[in-house]
């Protein structure tokens, strides 16, 4: 499947481009600024590290609420773009197609670079996209780590993450 992570470069800037447009009017419709003053602000109020650990998986769990649960149609829009896809296409994914389609996108550093270059030169311009989108890609890369750990630990084997799957290389 041809996704933003994969397709040539002439096909890359346009979509990337239009991307970064539908993420900042998504980001303002899922009311991202609000959460994430709202959780912020109760982190650096708590008391140690469990505590701000617990608050900043809320955080993960109430954005991913609104993206899945209150804003479904509008995220699979997004899907639809990550994947050069009609917003149909998309719709008819399995979940773990559409997961594959947006944790490969996380871990592109392609991806990634544009969208930090953007943020860069843009500055406020892109809303805090590029916080939402590394928050994304190190939940990503701490579950991989976590399932790899969980499967080592059931089979027996003593297989190691690969540096690329830590939250630190993220």
């Amino acid at each position: 499947m041809k996704t933003l992570a994969n397709c040539p470069l002439s096909e890359f800037f346009p979509a990337a481009y239009r991307l970064r447009d539908a993420f900042h009017k998504y980001y303002q419709l899922i009311r991202m600024d609000a959460l994430r003053e709202h959780y912020a602000k109760l982190i650096k109020e708590a008391d140690d590290d469990e505590a701000k650990n617990i608050i900043s998986r809320a955080y993960l769990d109430d954005m991913l609420r609104r993206m899945m649960q209150d804003y479904a149609e509008d995220t699979v829009a997004l899907v639809a773009m990550l994947g050069f896809m009609t917003k149909e296409e998309a719709d008819r994914l399995m979940p773990d197609e559409a997961l594959g389609l947006i944790i490969e996108t996380l871990r592109s550093e392609r991806v990634m670079d544009f969208f930090i270059s953007l943020e860069r030169t843009a500055g406020s311009g892109t809303d805090g996209i590029l916080r939402t989108l590394i928050l994304l890609r190190l939940s990503v890369s701490e579950t991989d780590t976590s399932a790899t750990a969980s499967k080592n630990s059931t089979s027996g084997t003593n297989e190691q993450s690969s540096a690329g799957d830590t939250p630190e290389n993220a």
